[in-house]
């Protein structure tokens, strides 16, 4: 944790995601705790610099309540999480776990919609875009629906691979630095990109690697490198996968004040329509209903 001396602001937790580090986090720090914030930034339960968990079940909920644990014993009772990629996933799950915590979470990354959601907006802005989609940059990011189909098929391919044969990718990246560089190296500068449709996979990756500079990328390799982390650190994918997913889709935030930003090239764009408020969560269950007793009547 860095303490800042003037405290006019209060404690910030920030989480980070993978395959990035609290190397991303360097330059921002220093700027909030100048600005009176208490700034506390962990790693990721085997990843860098905080030591492996030595059973398996640690997944993003369990992280959560560490992460609560944590602040707890810090002695800071109330404070704010920013959270990017997992650390989106997480400081969701600790919101939803302890609301009366947490007084304001901000996300980077935004998370899929729960599956029955996502069809129905997506079937819906189909026919009724302006019902579903407040901007035309909504729609041009979920529709066609088989560009969207498509780009996450391709880009997704590394979550499904670490989820099921991590250890198995991990060997190479912590033999050889080729294999760290390798792989870690082209997911940063994949996510980092704009990842332009018209441009080649290489093509991209080079401007995700130009959009951060060389020193950078090379300082987070350079932590999972000398940890000897980077197998370790892809296992928070099988414990999410394989424990996690199901609950995270029922994770809700009632009174917590949630600011999420909504950038160009994020994978998931989570729409005004459908954000999780008791409003539109009934509207989508009467749309739902309608939809299932139309179905009926067809059978």
């Amino acid at each position: 944790a860095v303490v800042s001396t003037q405290s006019t602001g209060g404690p910030i937790l920030l989480l980070h995601g993978w395959p990035s580090t609290i190397v991303e986090f360097y330059k921002t720090i220093p700027d909030l705790v100048e600005q009176g914030y208490t700034v506390v930034a962990p790693c990721l339960p085997g990843c860098g610099f905080t030591p492996s968990p030595r059973v398996p079940g640690v997944s993003p909920f369990i992280i959560a309540a560490v992460y609560a644990s944590l602040m707890q014993r810090l002695g800071y009772s109330r404070y704010v999480v920013h959270g990017g990629d997992w650390g989106s996933f997480i400081g969701q799950m600790l919101t939803s776990l302890y609301p009366e915590r947490v007084s304001g979470l901000h996300l980077t990354f935004n998370r899929p919609l729960p599956g029955i959601r996502l069809l129905v907006q997506t079937l819906i802005g189909t026919i009724l875009p302006g019902l579903v989609y407040s901007t035309k940059k909504e729609e041009d990011h979920m529709h066609p629906i088989s560009g969207l189909s498509e780009k996450t098929y391709k880009q997704g391919a590394y979550f499904h691979a670490q989820s099921c044969m991590g250890d198995s990718i991990g060997y190479g990246m912590t033999d050889s630095p080729t294999g760290l560089i390798g792989w870690i190296g082209a997911c940063y500068a994949l996510a980092s990109s704009s990842r332009d449709p018209t441009k080649t996979m290489e093509e991209n990756m080079d401007e995700g690697l130009e959009n951060f500079g060389i020193d950078h990328v090379c300082a987070m390799l350079d932590v999972f490198w000398c940890t000897r982390s980077a197998q370790v650190s892809m296992r928070i994918y099988n414990e999410f996968y394989w424990r996690d997913l199901k609950a995270f889709q029922s994770t809700y935030f009632k009174d917590t004040p949630v600011g999420i930003a909504n950038f160009k090239n994020e994978l998931f764009h989570l729409t005004r329509w459908v954000s999780g408020s008791p409003p539109m969560t009934r509207v989508v269950t009467f749309v739902i209903s309608i939809m299932l007793k139309m179905l009926s009547r067809t059978l």
